[in-house]
């Protein structure tokens, strides 16, 4: 039998919450040591915290970084040594959270032009935007369960 104070619904929003926390205190880290001090936080860690992305997506993203003039799916299979349709979904999660941008590249033009897909990360400032406001959104949403804990306090 089950305790009122423990159900699986409140252990299941706590553990939501410790993860939000978790990603709030690990971004704070990366903001007050600019990544300079021993022991903060990698953007990796930061990305994996914060959009819940996996290894293969954090690298993939990384990778574009590097790539600022953008790269397709069949390179970056290649060298991350992975199908191109894993790569594939991988982007599509990427585009979905809005860290990269997807763009037609004419390869040939014969009678028919053949166009690929060359994906770039989008813009510093749309980056820099969406990882604030997901910070921000956490920070209400702590805000929130903590006035819940405490109904009795005004």
């Amino acid at each position: 039998m089950r305790s009122k104070h423990f159900s699986t619904k409140s252990n299941l929003d706590f553990l939501s919450y410790s993860f939000i926390l978790e990603s709030v205190i690990i971004v704070y880290k990366l903001i007050q040591t600019d990544g300079t001090v021993e022991g903060s936080p990698s953007l990796e860690k930061v990305l994996e915290c914060l959009l819940g992305l996996s290894k293969l997506e954090c690298r993939i993203f990384q990778c574009l970084l590097a790539y600022p003039d953008g790269e397709c799916c069949q390179e970056l299979a290649r060298q991350e040594l992975k199908d191109r349709t894993v790569i594939q979904k991988t982007m599509k999660r990427l585009l979905g959270l809005g860290l990269i941008e997807r763009k037609p590249v004419l390869v040939a033009s014969s009678d028919r032009n053949l166009y690929k897909f060359v994906y770039t990360p989008a813009s510093s400032a749309a980056l820099r935007d969406l990882l604030l406001s997901m910070i921000e959104e956490a920070r209400l949403r702590m805000i929130e369960v903590v006035d819940e804990s405490f109904p009795d306090v005004e």
